[in-house]
């Protein structure tokens, strides 16, 4: 007769003993799981030779159709100091001197546009002092602004940036500032927190002043951090703006921008953005200017360039090669675990590229930061900048060697239960299965006995 398992598992005895089976196998899972750690920390490893990891972006061929550019020499920059910076990773893509130390003039301004918007509300309303109208020398840039005069913090930033205005320059130091001496503290102040090391700033104008400079490379970094504003770029990228009446003017001032980048003339960039212009005497001209194009924005930063027209010419050469010339490339595969993309000029393969680990750092939690320097090799500094920048990765938790093979043990221990669990609940339930078989069985053998002495008349 052919066995059926629902039967055998049907009776009470039965289904009592797979019902301590299967405690018994839950017991010993959880025995198991509370030997088994929470979570394993990886065992961090140390970087490897400067030569690992992985590159991504070719280098344009002559068969690919891409025009591969010589880099752009310094020696086509006519003026004194520049600086080409991508604006969102803030690599330096050509640089002229771009530490010297000289007058900015009026691009001081874009300073004070930073910190009135991080301090001020457009909506707030300046009062212009005798000092704030007055100290501003005959001859110097001004929208006549009058003692008493109130006008809004939003209008003061639209006279300072378009018309370049240094009497709503002053208005605005003091009012955020208290002074306008105070006003400079706070803007040498944020220029240290940016790394603008080589800047120091007397008054928020940009007039000539004994102690007043800057650097190329500092008002990339200055302006990059502006950008991050929205209401920023909305200012210094307007071309025209009006001025609603006051209550010491009864018209309208209207202010046009001095960016002749921007607006409809023989130098006109398509991809302008922005930009600020200065000029004194000591100066000569200045200028900061950005370009957007297919998602990557430049900053352009040019100081003391004699003629007017030069800087023009200077942007829009370094504008070209930056756009035309560089191609993003991510490093893949870093040790410790991470990637980096910058942008390599089209006629450098990526073996130009060295890696070099500066500083590893332990830190309490048992990671450890490794911070990695990117530069170009093989290549004439003069030509193009060398340093592509840095990273700082952070390792996973160190793990001893005690404790390596404490977590191999609890391993093995984990699967022995497991597999030990296992075999009990195989063996638990053999047995009922057997156990049932035999019953099964005697009952079989009762039941063909009764018949049988029923046939035969033994039973009444």
């Amino acid at each position: 007769m052919r066995m059926n398992l629902r039967h055998l598992f049907a009776s009470k005895p039965t289904r009592k003993c797979a019902r301590r089976a299967l405690l018994c196998s839950f017991l010993t899972g959880m025995l198991a799981l509370s030997c088994f750690p929470a979570s394993l920390p990886a065992v961090g490893s140390m970087p490897p030779d400067a030569s690992a990891g992985a590159a991504l972006g070719e280098a344009p061929s002559e068969e690919s159709g891409a025009s591969v550019s010589e880099p752009l020499s310094i020696n086509r920059i006519i003026s004194e100091s520049a600086v080409l910076m991508d604006a969102d990773s803030g690599q330096i893509l050509f640089e002229k001197n771009m530490h010297e130390k000289l007058a900015p003039a009026s691009i001081t301004k874009i300073m004070t546009a930073l910190l009135a918007i991080e301090k001020g509300d457009f909506a707030d309303t300046i009062t212009m002092s005798h000092d704030a109208v007055f100290s501003v020398p005959r001859g110097a840039s001004h929208v006549a602004l009058d003692v008493g005069e109130q006008l809004t913090l939003e209008q003061a930033m639209y006279a300072m940036m378009l018309p370049s205005a240094n009497d709503a320059a002053n208005g605005i130091a003091e009012f955020i500032g208290g002074s306008m001496s105070g006003f400079a503290a706070l803007m040498n102040q944020r220029a240290e927190e940016l790394g603008a090391l080589d800047t120091h700033f007397v008054n928020a104008n940009g007039l000539s002043a004994e102690g007043h400079y800057t650097s190329a490379y500092d008002m990339a970094l200055i302006t990059r951090e502006a950008m991050k504003h929205a209401r920023f770029q909305t200012v210094w990228s307007t071309e025209r703006y009006e001025m609603a009446p006051t209550n010491e003017q009864p018209e309208t001032r209207v202010f046009f921008t001095q960016n002749k980048m921007l607006s409809n003339t023989q130098y006109h960039y398509n991809d302008i953005i922005g930009g600020k212009l200065g000029y004194t005497r000591e100066a000569s001209n200045t200028m900061v200017v950005a370009a957007r194009r297919d998602g990557r924005t430049l900053i352009c930063v040019l100081l003391k360039t004699v003629n007017p027209a030069d800087k023009y010419a200077d942007a829009k050469l370094l504008f070209d090669d930056g756009f035309d010339n560089f191609r993003p490339v991510t490093l893949t595969n870093l040790q410790p675990e991470g990637s980096v993309t910058f942008l390599l000029h089209n006629s450098l393969p990526l073996d130009h590229i060295a890696k070099t680990y500066r500083s590893i750092v332990h830190t309490p939690e048992g990671t450890t930061q490794v911070q990695i320097d990117f530069s170009l090799v093989g290549t004439d500094r003069q030509i193009l900048y060398p340093e592509l920048g840095s990273i700082t990765l952070t390792t996973k938790p160190q793990v001893s060697d005690g404790d390596r093979w404490s977590t191999l043990l609890k391993k093995i221990l984990f699967v022995m239960l497991i597999l030990i669990g296992a075999l009990f609940l195989f063996l638990v339930l053999l047995a009922t299965y057997l156990r049932a078989l035999r019953r099964r069985r005697r009952n079989l053998k009762k039941r063909r006995r009764r018949q049988e002495n029923v046939s035969s008349g033994r039973l009444p």
